[in-house]
């Protein structure tokens, strides 16, 4: 089947035929599907780098530097393995299962309406844990640019909020392009400055180890790592290669714990304690302007995002959705700041924790359920033991009631 394909792509191309009397030698054959598949999986992981690696990595130094390099070395690499086996079987679901779904979707479909229900509660969680992070990101960046301080926080936000208000309110689904090439070309350009700072490393900075705050780290760099609406992306532009899922989601999920292990080790090794909130502002006024496009950009992007979802999924008005997306933000920004609640790196923790560990939870629930009624062979299935996934469960259910226990003042 597959050299039959491959042949009919090459007919219509040259022209050439059975009817010619000619045949395609199966290494040429080998080699276009070779190419296809390297093409394919090069966008599907740019599509999991493009949804994974957002802002939110701009504050995983400060809260390495908070517990210890050795700690945060640890959180990186285990929280991104333990993702990578969530992304994983999400993959494993979603080939189970026929048809095209969001993850909404496959909560109906394998823990029925109250799994649906809540899947939608996290992602939305998420989502506006993310818009109020770079809300604050890029008010304090904007006050550390102009006045070398965050003390006007409040005023630049909302200022922002006015100027984003408008952006939002007439779409930019034109910008969607622009808005994906930015983040790769911050994305290089962080990499291009680590890489420069590199020799200016000092080891002595990697030495401290704090074990009282051995738990700091969890929230953001689990909130680094969250990009699981990317998984029906992944299957739509695979459909008809879904061989290829598996290695796409190793791919995209070990580039983003090399780049998060990169970074993290040039600013906490050149910074130390000095490290900022938003590490950009430890790298320079150019590198700050950087960062506030990116999280400006991710900023509008959500949004429209979150607008789509409330008015082509769930049936609200023009009117409504616009409000949910821009008005709400807005109360909470203000809020935030009065209750002294404003802080990017809370943010991070909070949204992270309970959003990623409640989006986690549901998929290991999808996981088992879609074993026993998926109605499709998947391209590949997971040999992982149940107590691995016990176990995983049991970090992310500790971590939602320590992070609210937190929250609460209780630890």
């Amino acid at each position: 089947m597959v050299f039959a394909r491959a042949r009919s792509l090459t007919d219509r191309m040259s022209g050439f035929g059975p009817d010619d009397g000619g045949s395609i030698p199966p290494g040429l054959v080998m080699k276009m599907e070779q190419k296809s598949d390297f093409k394919k999986t090069f966008t599907a992981v740019a599509i999991m780098i493009g949804t994974v690696i957002g802002a939110g990595f701009l504050g995983i130094p400060s809260v390495i530097v908070k517990s210890g390099f050795a700690i945060g070395m640890f959180y990186i690499l285990f929280v991104g393995l333990m993702v990578l086996f969530l992304f994983l079987m999400l993959g494993e679901v979603s080939l189970r299962t026929k048809g095209e779904h969001q993850l909404t979707g496959y909560a109906s479909i394998y823990l029925g309406s109250k799994g649906k229900i809540f899947m939608f509660y996290a992602l939305l969680f998420e989502v506006y844990s993310a818009v109020l992070a770079y809300l604050f990101g890029v008010s304090e960046s904007l006050s550390f640019l102009f006045f070398g301080e965050v003390k006007y926080v409040l005023f630049f936000g909302i200022g922002l909020w006015v100027f984003m208000f408008f952006i939002i309110s007439h779409g930019v689904r034109e910008m969607k392009k622009f808005l994906d090439y930015g983040s790769i070309v911050f994305l290089g350009l962080i990499v291009i400055v680590s890489l420069i700072n590199l020799p200016r490393v000092d080891f002595d900075n990697f030495k401290p180890i704090y074990f009282n705050n051995f738990f700091v780290p969890f929230g953001v760099v689990l909130f680094s790592y969250l990009g699981f609406t990317a998984m029906p992306e992944v299957e739509r532009h695979l459909k008809g290669s879904e061989r290829l899922v598996k290695r796409s989601l190793i791919l995209g999920l070990v580039i983003a714990m090399i780049v998060y292990t990169v970074f993290s080790f040039v600013i906490v090794g050149v910074y130390g304690n000095d490290v900022s909130e938003i590490s950009t502002f430890s790298l320079g006024k150019f590198v700050v302007l950087l960062g506030i496009v990116t999280m400006g950009t991710s900023y509008v992007a959500l949004s429209v995002a979150l607008k789509d979802m409330f008015g082509l999924d769930y049936g609200e008005s023009w009117k409504k959705s616009w409000l949910y997306v821009t008005l709400l933000p807005l109360v909470l920004f203000i809020f935030l700041n009065f209750i002294g609640f404003d802080s990017f790196i809370k943010i991070l923790s909070i949204g992270g924790v309970i959003s990623g560990g409640s989006i986690g939870i549901l998929i290991l629930l999808m996981f088992a359920r879609a074993r026993k009624k998926g109605n499709r062979k998947p391209e590949y299935e997971l040999k992982i033991p149940s107590i691995i996934l016990w176990i995983i469960g049991l970090i992310f259910v500790s971590g939602v009631v320590y992070e609210l226990l937190n929250i609460l003042k209780l630890v």
